[in-house]
């Protein structure tokens, strides 16, 4: 989809308004303030800081219009043709080109004047560079005044051109004046396009959207076109030209076989075929609007006294074999024909660009490519009929069955008809209405639906005695013999070897029990894997790494740090490096009051 973002050009201001901008802008962003006790090489800087940055903002601005005014060569030919039409494409072009030479101006006189800074000697000279720079760049910009207000009316009217896709379905009305072109855009879309008696209503290209078969179609209402050479036409014919010449859409040509619209039927069929190049392939329906007002024969009762009946012109239309060519009948007051026209507009493009799109070799290949003819081949000698689903077959052999539907119509229609569920269950006939008891003879129904719930509770009971027996012995092997545990201890005591633990059989105390117990829930106190490893280092080497010849280099670089540090503060009157007290050097009760003539102090 082709968008071009004309509502989104910024405004371009005049030359006077650009130039309070710039400067404006360069005062803010800019240091104010220069003394010329400063040294010259900071004179010079904050000059020619004041001269590029002026420079930059120029250009960054000028830049912009460039880049957001669109190129008449990159653009759709739709587009650059109407812009053509409208601001005439060489003016254009030399605005544009103007601001650029504007840009490449002010870049020159910022580069010359700060190679003359840079070799300046005093606050007087450097201040009269800047002076001349900035106002050799508000003349360029001042010269441009003309093409600044060009592009602006330019801008303002792009921004009230309606957005039109060239690539999208369109359907294009044309024709003459007052025909009934805008009147039609009402009837099938939701644009309100302004309808009056007199001719050109319609000044520019307005554009409404409509749907057919769950598509998008866009259709653009062009003003009406008169019947004189190319040559003699004013911009706002133009305008209908460069949309029939250029969009790929299906073409709505409509007539008034009345001649409400002051020009008769011979110089609309004499128009249609003066401008009938620009339909060469393009779908093309003629509509004969207003059919509210006239009919064959009353176009016969009046041109009863003319060389040419307007009723037969009419005949011979609506009998014309060419098949490129649709004529249809239709009326935008009582909205007769008009649906029929715009179903068959419609039909008409979306075949034509499918025809386009097959036609294209690309396309060819790509569907070439993708396209994939399977042949089955037969696996066995196995015989497998179609399979056709009961309900189905009852719906081919007894057509004349009676339908759900019908059967809640019968009984008082939805909300009121309640449908047998059990009709359709997969039991025999004579089972589905039988009604199961929850409760019978005191017993669940439900506890004997399955006929295998004894052996499976059997099996679970079974099951379950299983795990509580391995669950048994596993906790039986945990537990140790506290009196066997004892035995071995007193055997040990006898031989003669120290007992590696004995068994504590006393009653703790309520306390120690306590703590025993807290601290048994906390991990071991064993700190050894929180240490880390010591290593080993040379001081001289770690020295030699902070740039100094060996350790004791290094140590008398911290004293003489120290010493200097503890100087700084002794200086400062400070008792320590806490001490960020602010004293007054200015004090009051010194400094206030008034003196005589100088002969003696006011004390």
């Amino acid at each position: 989809m082709v968008v071009y973002g004309f509502k989104k050009i910024l405004p371009v201001p005049t030359a006077k308004d650009f130039i309070d901008i710039v400067l404006t802008r360069t005062q803010r962003k800019t240091p104010t303030q220069i003394h010329k006790g400063m040294h010259i090489s900071r004179i010079r800087s904050f000059y020619m800081r004041k001269v590029r940055y002026t420079s930059e903002v120029y250009h960054e601005k000028l830049n912009a219009i460039l880049t957001e005014f669109p190129k008449l060569d990159t653009i759709h030919p739709f587009y650059s043709d109407l812009m053509n039409v409208l601001f005439d494409r060489d003016h254009y072009k030399l605005a544009l080109g103007q601001i650029r030479m504007a840009m490449s101006l002010i870049d020159n006189i910022s580069t010359d004047h700060i190679r003359l800074l840079k070799h300046a000697d005093s606050l007087m000279q450097t201040k009269s560079l800047k002076r001349a720079a900035l106002g050799r760049m508000c003349t360029v910009m001042r010269k441009q005044a003309y093409a600044l207000a060009y592009l602006e009316q330019v801008r303002q009217y792009l921004m009230r051109l309606p957005s039109i896709d060239p690539s999208a379905r369109s359907l294009v009305l044309c024709g003459f004046p007052n025909v009934g072109k805008s009147s039609f855009m009402n009837s099938v879309t939701r644009a309100n396009v302004e309808v009056e008696s007199y001719a050109f209503t319609t000044k520019t290209l307005f554009v409404g959207h409509t749907n057919y078969k769950l598509l998008d179609f866009q259709v653009i209402d062009t003003p009406g076109i008169l019947d004189h050479p190319l040559e003699e036409r004013n911009t706002i014919e133009m305008q209908s030209v460069t949309a029939l010449a250029h969009l790929q859409a299906a073409i709505v040509f409509v007539m008034d076989p009345s001649e409400q619209c002051s020009y008769t039927l011979e110089e609309q069929i004499s128009l249609f075929e003066d401008i009938k190049p620009l339909f060469a392939n393009k779908p093309l329906v003629i509509v004969l609007n207003k059919t509210d007002c006239w009919t064959l024969e009353s176009l016969e009762e009046e041109d009863s006294e003319r060389e040419h009946s307007r009723a037969d012109i009419v005949r011979n239309m609506l009998n014309q074999t060419d098949e490129n060519i649709t004529v249809l009948m239709a009326s935008t007051m009582t909205k007769e024909g008009v649906d029929e026209v715009k179903k068959t507009a419609c039909e008409r493009i979306l075949a034509s660009r499918v025809e386009a799109k097959l036609a294209g070799r690309r396309t060819q290949e790509t569907l070439a490519s993708r396209m994939h003819v399977s042949q089955p081949v037969r696996r066995d000698d196995a015989e497998r009929p179609r399979y056709i689903p009961e309900t189905v077959m009852q719906g081919v052999t007894n057509p004349e069955r009676v339908l759900s539907v019908e059967k809640m119509n019968a009984n008082g229609g939805a909300g009121v008809y309640k449908p047998n569920t059990n009709e359709h269950k997969l039991l025999p006939a004579e089972w589905r209405d039988d009604i199961i008891p929850e409760f019978l003879d005191g017993k669940n129904v439900a506890d004997f639906i399955d006929p295998d719930i004894a052996e499976k509770l059997a099996a679970l009971e079974e099951e379950e005695d299983r795990m509580i027996e391995e669950a048994t012995a596993a906790a039986a092997l945990d537990e140790e013999d506290p009196v066997a545990k004892a035995r071995a201890y007193s055997a040990e005591y006898q031989e003669g070897k120290e007992p590696e633990e004995m068994p504590d059989n006393t009653i703790p105390t309520r306390a120690v029990a306590a703590i025993k117990r807290k601290r048994a829930l906390l991990p071991p106190r064993d700190m050894e894997h929180f240490k880390r490893p010591q290593e080993e280092v040379d001081p001289d080497e770690e020295a030699q790494k902070l740039g100094v010849k060996d350790n004791a280099e290094l140590e008398k670089s911290k004293d003489r740090m120290k010493k200097h540090y503890r100087r700084e503060i002794a200086r400062e009157a400070r008792k320590g490096e806490s001490d960020r007290h602010v004293f007054d050097f200015k004090p009051k009760h010194l400094f206030s009051g008034k003196t005589s003539l100088g002969t003696r102090d006011w004390r």
